[in-house]
């Protein structure tokens, strides 16, 4: 089973609300990077931890995330247990049994199965940060300092929505803009140009001086000519 398989399967649709929370048992490996995505498996990483570690030692692997410690760890197995060496041997049983130990006495573990609880999350180690003053306030003394709340660090989910924002805004940056596509201008030919050289040479204000200008229409340039003949 994977860890996502083991999220949905901690609380599973219809499951009664009452019902005592599971152990998780797994190795270093997985229970790593469960401590190490301890804000994306928020459940699963408060579950009591059974450790499996076939290894004469532990106390190096903790604190590990969430965990300070372990509920139960099963140290023997078949893996490392044998006819010649073995690390715990439990008289009149088999080689290949599971041997565990847990981290308290008989009377204590039987008040504690089956472990149906959640552990607690350790505080953060900047849950709070004192809140900056003026120098002219410090050197006057007599300054109460007042801290503020550290955010909680965002989970996977809101990096992964404000990283994808972001790379939308810069590969946007690196495109081409888009031209809107223009709007073809109406035929200019020979035809067209003939008459707009005479609307330029004859424009409503060169005609109207013309006019007022304009000599008699009987009396003719040719017609002085002829007179002063």
């Amino acid at each position: 089973m994977d860890v996502a398989r083991g999220c949905r399967g901690i609380r599973a649709p219809g499951a009664p609300a009452a019902r005592p929370f599971p152990i998780l048992y797994t190795n270093g490996k997985t229970a790593q990077y469960i401590a190490d995505n301890r804000y994306r498996y928020r459940l699963l990483s408060r579950l009591p931890l059974w450790y499996a570690r076939y290894k004469p030692d532990i106390d190096v692997h903790f604190p590990m995330g969430n965990w300070q410690g372990y509920a139960l760890w099963q140290f023997s197995a078949q893996a490392n247990c044998g006819r010649l060496r073995c690390p715990y041997r439990v008289a009149g049983t088999p080689n290949d049994i599971d041997v565990n130990v847990a981290p308290m006495d008989a009377a204590a573990l039987r008040q504690q199965w089956p472990f149906g609880g959640l552990i607690d999350v350790p505080p953060d180690y900047l849950a709070s940060i004192p809140v900056p003053v003026s120098r002219a306030a410090g050197l006057a003394g007599k300054v109460t300092i007042t801290y503020a709340d550290v955010a909680t660090p965002p989970t996977v989910e809101e990096m992964v929505a404000v990283l994808g924002a972001r790379w939308q805004t810069f590969r946007a940056a690196f495109r081409m803009p888009v031209v809107k596509t223009v709007p073809r201008r109406a035929r200019f030919g020979i035809a067209e140009y003939v008459a707009w050289k005479r609307t330029a040479y004859r424009s409503e204000a060169l005609l109207e001086a013309a006019f007022s200008q304009a000599a008699d229409p009987v009396s003719t340039a040719s017609t002085e000519l002829v007179r002063e003949r």
